[in-house]
């Protein structure tokens, strides 16, 4: 996938996301998203805390580095890093979120139209990005609709 077809498929799929979001009544942003146990507020800080990690593990590719482990606890799970990953965001005030989430995907945008295109074509660099944007966004926005 080209730098274009990547930002495409990224700035689609985002757009659906926000549409989802969009639909959501404010008064009900605490309520349900459709993942269980967590408020669509839950939602927007779980999808905002993987783009800052994509920011994160691109500056490491970037630097031609490896990215050190989440953890090297043997009992480390993805479910428990999502968990603390929402525990850290639910202290935002929720428009200080939404702000954040826009300033963060921003972000990743003109990250990515300024990754190296060495990295472009690393596939792994591809399918790292693409699992935590577009096919998460996709994700998310099927569960915000089933909420």
């Amino acid at each position: 996938m080209d730098r274009d077809e990547l930002l495409r498929v990224v700035e689609h799929d985002w757009a659906q996301l926000e549409a989802a979001l969009a639909a959501v009544p404010l008064e009900e942003l605490d309520g349900p998203s459709g993942v269980p146990d967590w408020s669509v507020l839950d939602l927007v800080g779980h999808v905002t805390a993987w783009e800052q990690d994509t920011l994160d593990w691109v500056s490491y590719v970037v630097r031609g580095v490896r990215r050190p482990l989440y953890s090297v606890d043997p009992a480390w799970t993805i479910d428990a890093h999502n968990a603390a990953l929402i525990a850290a965001k639910r202290a935002t005030p929720p428009v200080l979120l939404l702000l954040q989430a826009g300033e963060t995907h921003q972000r990743l945008l003109n990250t990515l139209r300024a990754l190296p295109d060495a990295a472009l074509a690393d596939q792994a660099v591809v399918d790292h990005v693409a699992e935590d944007t577009f096919n998460h966004y996709r994700q998310h926005a099927l569960d915000l609709a089933s909420r």
